[in-house]
């Protein structure tokens, strides 16, 4: 196999699972939307608490609800835009420098006097495919894992969700 194939499939594999993810937030922003509506009317009747020695059961279930979904909104936008402060995704960027620098390298080899110090494009071109690879699977392995724990929240809404229907709307 040549090597050049065989490191740019793993840097496309990564840009494909960028994609994937970027793609995957829209399932679980649905959800947490749905869990959200179905709590809030479940809790309608719950609310304004004038004192908060009047607090029971129910409204504590209500309130351990909406901290699971800002806990599951936190790591689902930190898996989306890391918070506002992007990814820092490098790419292989202007291909007319890249261009300019194989020249360069070309007239840089024809020069007798760097018959000793040869500059091969190719395996720099490897190199930097190689690290552009490396960069994009540390920022997908941290966002997917991030993207987990917020489906894992999800998850623990959804029983909190019915555990609240239970007790909410049909235990009077």
């Amino acid at each position: 196999m040549d090597k050049y194939n065989f490191y740019k499939s793993f840097y496309d594999r990564e840009l494909n699972r960028r994609k994937d993810l970027d793609a995957s937030i829209n399932l679980p922003l649905t959800l947490i939307g749905i869990l959200i509506t179905a709590n809030t009317y479940l809790a309608k009747p719950l609310f304004p608490i004038n004192s908060i020695c009047e607090i029971n059961y129910k409204q504590i279930l209500v309130l351990l609800f909406f901290i699971i979904i800002i806990f599951t909104t936190t790591y689902l936008a930190k898996s989306y835009n890391n918070f506002f402060k992007a990814f820092r995704y490098i790419n292989i960027g202007n291909y007319l420098e890249l261009r300019q620098h194989e020249k360069n390298i070309k007239a840089y080899n024809g020069n007798p006097a760097n018959a000793k110090n040869q500059i091969d494009f190719d395996e720099q071109v490897l190199e930097k495919i190689i690290s552009f690879a490396e960069n994009h699977c540390t920022i997908n392995d941290k966002r997917s894992y991030n993207l987990y724990i917020a489906k894992t929240g999800i998850f623990i809404s959804i029983i909190s969700t019915i555990i609240n229907y239970i007790f909410i709307a049909t235990i009077k």
